[in-house]
C-alpha cells in the first residue's frame, strides 16, 4: 500500500498493511540541514513523509492589502510588529533568541480586542500554486497535510494568556464576538481553498487554549466545539479529512473531539504531561477517531534505545489492533541540529513499526 492508502485505511478504521507513521520533517530548512540528512533519507525509504503545506501567510485570514502593518527592528535584537486599525495601534514584541525577555502578543485588554474587531472584513485570497507544486512532487503516494490554526488559536494565540483567561470569565460575550468573527472568516477562507482543489488532511491546532488549566471544561464546548464543527463540516463536504492537534490533559475531552467531527486526533499525550492511556482511548472512541500518538519527543531525544523500543511497542500493542491508529511522536522535530543519538532512535522507531506494526498485529 502507498502511504496515502495506509492513512486512508487507518482513518476508515480498516487494517492497512502496516501502521502508518507520522514523524515528518515539517520545516523547509530540515530538507537541506545536513544533520537531518541521515534521518531524511531513512524516512523516505522506511516511513511516511507526511508532507506539510502552509497557506501563504496572512494576518488573521484578512486580505494583506487591507491591513497596515510594519515590523520595527529593535536595538536589543527583538522585533516589534505594529498593526494599524481604525481604533488604534496593536503591537506585539518578539524578543531575540536567548535574550531572556518575554514576548508580548497583540492583545492584552478588552480595548485591544475591540481594535481587532475594527479591522475591515475582506478575506484573503492567496496564491495557491505552492500547494499544487508540492502535490506534483508527491503525486498519489502521500496525502498533503494542510496546516491551519482554528478560531480559538487565532484569538487566544494573539492574546497574552492571563488577560485572555480573565476576559473569558469577565467578558465572555467579547471573546465570543471575536470567535464568531474569526470563524466566519475561516469558513469563507476554507471554501476558497477547497473549491480551488486544496484537498488532503487538514490539521488544526488550538484547542489546548481552551482546556484546563487555562480555561474550564465548559469553555471547551463554547470556544472550540461550536466553531470547529462548522469548519469540519465544510471540509467533509468537500471530500477531505481533519486531524485535530491538542496538547495537554485531553482524556476528559475525547468524546467531544469525536462529536465535533475530527477524523484523527493527536498527540494523545501520556502521563505525566498528559493523561491519555491509549488502550482506554481505543476502548472509548476508537470506533470514531483514528488515534495518533503517543511517544514524547523528549524520550526519543534523550532516552536509551531500550526505553524507546519499550514505548514504541507499547503504543502499537495498545492502539493498533483492528486499525484506526497512526504511530506518532507528541511533538514535531524542531531541533536546529539533529543529534546522532536522536537519529538512531528515530531509525529504530521506523524499524519497529515496520516489524511489529505489520497487520495482523502480533500480541
Amino acid at each position: 500500500m502507498t502511504s496515502k492508502e495506509l492513512f486512508l485505511a487507518a482513518i476508515e478504521h480498516r487494517e492497512p498493511d502496516r501502521v502508518p507513521m507520522k514523524i515528518p520533517l515539517l520545516y523547509e530548512w530540515q530538507q537541506t540541514e545536513e544533520s537531518y540528512r541521515e534521518y531524511r533519507e531513512y524516512l523516505a525509504s522506511h516511513g511516511d513523509r507526511c508532507p506539510a503545506w502552509y497557506p501563504p501567510k496572512t494576518r488573521w485570514f484578512l486580505d494583506p492589502g487591507m491591513i497596515q502593518e510594519e515590523v520595527i527592528e529593535e536595538a536589543d535584537g527583538g522585533q516589534r510588529h505594529v498593526v494599524h486599525t481604525p481604533q488604534g495601534r496593536m503591537e506585539a514584541y518578539s524578543p531575540a533568541e536567548g535574550s531572556g525577555k518575554r514576548p508580548k502578543r497583540f492583545m492584552s485588554s478588552a480595548e485591544d480586542a475591540k481594535k481587532f474587531l475594527s479591522l475591515p472584513e475582506q478575506i484573503a485570497r492567496p496564491d495557491l500554486s505552492s500547494f499544487f507544486e508540492k502535490q506534483a512532487v508527491f503525486g498519489d503516494e502521500e496525502f498533503i497535510w494542510i496546516r491551519l490554526p482554528d478560531p480559538i488559536c487565532v484569538v487566544a494565540g494573539n492574546f497574552d494568556e492571563e488577560p485572555f483567561a480573565l476576559l473569558s470569565v469577565t467578558d465572555e460575550p467579547l471573546i465570543v464576538e471575536m470567535l464568531d468573527r474569526v470563524c466566519a472568516r475561516m469558513m469563507e477562507f476554507l471554501e476558497y481553498l477547497l473549491s480551488h482543489g486544496v484537498k488532503g488532511i487538514y490539521n488544526f491546532s488550538g484547542p489546548e487554549f481552551a482546556i484546563p488549566p487555562l480555561l474550564s471544561p465548559q469553555h471547551f464546548d463554547k470556544f472550540v466545539v461550536k466553531y470547529n464543527s462548522r469548519l469540519y463540516d465544510i471540509i467533509h463536504r468537500h471530500g477531505s479529512w481533519i486531524e485535530t492537534h491538542c496538547h495537554g490533559k485531553t482524556d476528559a475531552f475525547l468524546e467531544a473531539f469525536a462529536d465535533m467531527g475530527s477524523d484523527l486526533l493527536n498527540p494523545l499525550e501520556p502521563p505525566p504531561f498528559g493523561d491519555v492511556i491509549l488502550s482506554e482511548a481505543k476502548r472509548r472512541v476508537g470506533d470514531r477517531l483514528c488515534l495518533v500518538g503517543n511517544v514524547q519527543l523528549d524520550d526519543v531525544v534523550r532516552g536509551t534505545p531500550d526505553h524507546v523500543r519499550r514505548l514504541t511497542e507499547e503504543a502499537i500493542r495498545q492502539a493498533a489492533p483492528g486499525g484506526g491508529f497512526v504511530f506518532s511522536l507528541c511533538a514535531a522535530l524542531y531541533q536546529p541540529q539533529l543529534s546522532q543519538h536522536c537519529t538512531d532512535n528515530l531509525k529504530l522507531i521506523l524499524d519497529i513499526v515496520n516489524d511489529l506494526g505489520r497487520y495482523p498485529i502480533r500480541s
